[in-house]
Formats: structure tokens, sequence, C-alpha cells
């Protein structure tokens, strides 16, 4: 009689940790804030707000708000999109047509993750990016672009998608942006901290984790996607002299759960230090 009662209760709680996963964790968004000091800020940036979302998969709404409404509600002075803004096989008009809502005075910028390689036949981001662009939204593919308000800038550098076909170019990325000013750097995937030795990153924004989507107490992801497995499978992080926030992101791919995971949506709140 003992065993069978516990064997219900192992069942209904396996269902009832099910329901979380499929119908109620991802609904539920976290806004993260981070504080991030940053040495030779100008003092009128002291206070940026730049807004992270990441591995979106075509997730638009969540908790039944649209996600750009989720966006605005945080004023960000520019927006930053780590990759997999879609999934491979699409759709791909809807997330254009969000990205078209996406508001901010400094800028909306976008690095491509690997669903953005996989989402044209021949397997590269370029099919993809007029569209980004024709939205309002700058792609960074191994580029860097001034990003600021009123007389004070930072540099804010991207790279294409490190993790499936390492097509990212960290040199290239980060051509002339060691003047002094601090650089932030833009990449789908925590992989470019691999590359990282002999440049200069005074901070990355990162994602492809999901932050492992299902996680234990006391033990973390199951699986991280990470190459530095749970020490940056989500949250901030430190590794080969660069300070990382890898973000949880919004959607999910392989199985549709969230469990002990939420969705985030990151605020970076710069700061001036030193």
């Amino acid at each position: 009689m003992r065993a069978s009662w516990m064997a219900a209760a192992a069942g209904v709680a396996a269902a009832a940790l099910f329901v979380r996963a499929r119908f109620v964790e991802p609904e539920q968004l976290r806004v993260t804030r981070v504080e991030v000091p940053l040495a030779g800020l100008d003092p009128s940036l002291d206070g940026f707000r730049l807004v992270q979302l990441s591995d979106v998969h075509g997730k638009l709404r969540v908790g039944g708000r649209p996600l750009a409404e989720a966006v605005a509600a945080q004023a960000p002075d520019a927006v930053a999109i780590t990759g997999d803004l879609v999934n491979a096989g699409g759709p791909y008009m809807p997330a254009l047509a969000m990205l078209s809502q996406l508001k901010a005075p400094a800028g909306v910028f976008f690095v491509p993750g690997n669903n953005e390689s996989k989402a044209t036949g021949a397997g590269r981001t370029e099919g993809l990016l007029p569209k980004i662009e024709a939205a309002g939204v700058v792609p960074l593919v191994n580029r860097s672009v001034r990003v600021g308000r009123g007389e004070g800038w930072f540099w804010l550098a991207g790279v294409d998608d490190p993790t499936r076909r390492r097509r990212d170019n960290l040199p290239w990325a980060l051509r002339g942006t060691d003047d002094g000013r601090p650089c932030v750097l833009l990449a789908h995937g925590p992989h470019v901290l691999q590359r990282v030795a002999g440049q200069r990153v005074d901070y990355l924004l990162t994602g492809h984790t999901h932050g492992g989507q299902v996680c234990l107490p006391w033990y973390g992801p199951l699986l991280t996607r990470s190459p530095f497995g749970r020490k940056l499978a989500g949250g901030p992080g430190f590794a080969n002299g660069v300070r990382a926030y890898v973000s949880r992101g919004i959607g999910t791919s392989l199985l549709p759960l969230r469990l002990f995971c939420r969705p985030e949506l990151v605020v970076h709140v710069l700061r001036r230090t030193g």
C-alpha cells in the first residue's frame, strides 16, 4: 500500500512539474537588471540602459503581452538582439514586423545566431540581413559602431554566429576600438570567449544556452550548450579576462519546456567607474 501511495504521489508531482514547465514558466517573463561598471565611460552615459533580447525563436508574446511592449516598458536607450530571433524553418515575417516596433533613441542592433545561419538554403545569414535592416535594425556582423547619447559614446561591436560555423571574426569586428573608449561586444554564444586572447573587450552580451531551459534545484541546467559548462550557462560570469552576461533567452528549442528557468529580458545599466 505504501509503495502504491508513493508511486501515485510521484506521478502527481511529475505531472505538476510538466504542467509548470510546459504552460506556466514559459509565460513568466523575468526582467533582470544588471549594473555594469565600465572604466572610461563618459559621464553623460552613466545609467545608459542597454536592453538585451536573445533567443526569441519566434515567440513574440510572453504571458499574453507583446514582446515589443515589454521591451518598451524598460525605457531602453538602445536594444541589442543576440541571435536566434527566428527558428530556422520560419516563419520570418511576424518576427520582422516585431523588429519594426522596437524603438530606442540610440538604436536597435542585431547579431546572427545559429538559427539565422540555418534559415537560408545556403546556410548564410546575408539573405535575412536586408530584411532586418529594412525593419530599422542595425546588423553588427563582424563590425563595430559608436553608440551613445549627447556627446558621449562607447563602442558596440558584434560578430557573426560563433556557434554553428564559427563565422565570427573578432579582430575584424574590433578594428579601431582600441582608443580607450569602453567596448561592449554582442555575440550569439559564449563560444566567442574562447577566442578573446589579445582582444580588448570590456563586456560581452550573449545567449544561445537558454539557461539550460530545464534546471534542477541544487544542480542547475541539465544541458548547457556552453563550452564553459554550468560556469557560463546563464546569468553573469567571467572567462578569459572578460566579464559576460549569458541571457536565458525568451523562447525554447528542442522541447517547448522551461523549468526553474524563466524567459528573461535583461536590462544592462552602464555605470561609469575608475
